[in-house]
């Protein structure tokens, strides 16, 4: 979706996605040593996993000191599966050496450890249940949408599917009428932190849908002015990647499941 940016945003990364990637950890590589009670926590990370950015995003909001470690998803290290027997990121090392995963419960457990540091959630009970509900509505929806691109789906699947999430996005803000979703209204919190990252991607994600079936995505106004509201906070910004470097890494990505998928075939 050309053009749907459009403020001015952080200067054009000078290395491909590649490049980005190529010094995380992989197979092979050694396990990071535990951490002392006097480390920050640490994050496994992965520079284009939106799981995992949702994570980096409320760390830098709530300015929770931590120290991040990227993976190579697409040659992980044996290791990964003594701290996720799924092998995902995001997960939470804490200064005990315990291990979380999943990142809204990450998220929601920064929160309640940080609760003084820029609240995410609003204060009356019921305003957080009805967020945590669109989050996990949310996050239903885009589980979907990635399951069918690591499924190799057929393309027009996963348009469909695409188009929904954003139209649920968009349906939500004509809704309450206010800047934000969150039940803050007047500014952004937890619900927009966690769908920030399927916005990032929309423009690049149209792209390729575009490449390929020849529709791209509908053109939001609604979905452009949430996009430049969230722009404006600097945590947003700061984890912010460009469009031309998301569409690389997919086309890795797309790349590394046929590949596979053609292996899986072969007698």
């Amino acid at each position: 979706m050309k053009g749907i940016f459009t403020i001015s945003r952080r200067a054009v990364s000078t290395l491909s996605a590649a490049e980005i990637i190529s010094s995380n950890l992989s197979k092979g590589s050694f396990k990071p040593p535990p951490l002392s009670p006097t480390d920050p926590i640490r994050i496994y990370s992965f520079q284009f996993s939106p799981f995992a950015q949702r994570v980096l995003l409320v760390l830098d909001y709530k300015d929770i000191p931590h120290q991040v470690v990227n993976l190579h998803l697409l040659s992980k290290p044996k290791w990964i599966y003594d701290l996720n027997e799924v092998a995902r990121v995001p997960i939470l090392q804490d200064n005990r050496n315990r291990l979380l995963t999943e990142s809204l419960v990450i998220c929601d457990y920064l929160e309640d450890l940080n609760k003084e540091k820029k609240p995410l959630y609003p204060p009356d009970a019921f305003d957080k249940a009805k967020d945590r509900l669109i989050i996990q509505k949310f996050n239903d929806s885009a589980m979907n949408c990635f399951l069918l691109i690591k499924n190799n789906a057929p393309i027009e699947q996963i348009a469909e599917a695409f188009k929904r999430l954003y139209l649920n996005v968009e349906r939500k803000l004509v809704k309450k009428q206010t800047p934000y979703i969150s039940s803050f209204d007047t500014r952004a919190g937890m619900v927009d932190l966690m769908i920030w990252p399927w916005l990032e991607r929309m423009e690049p994600i149209s792209i390729i849908l575009a490449a390929q079936k020849g529709n791209p995505l509908p053109q939001s106004m609604i979905l452009s002015k949430y996009i430049d509201k969230m722009l404006e906070i600097p945590a947003v910004r700061r984890h912010y990647k460009e469009t031309n470097l998301h569409i690389e890494w997919f086309q890795m990505l797309f790349r590394s499941i046929a590949t596979a998928g053609a292996r899986s075939k072969s007698p």
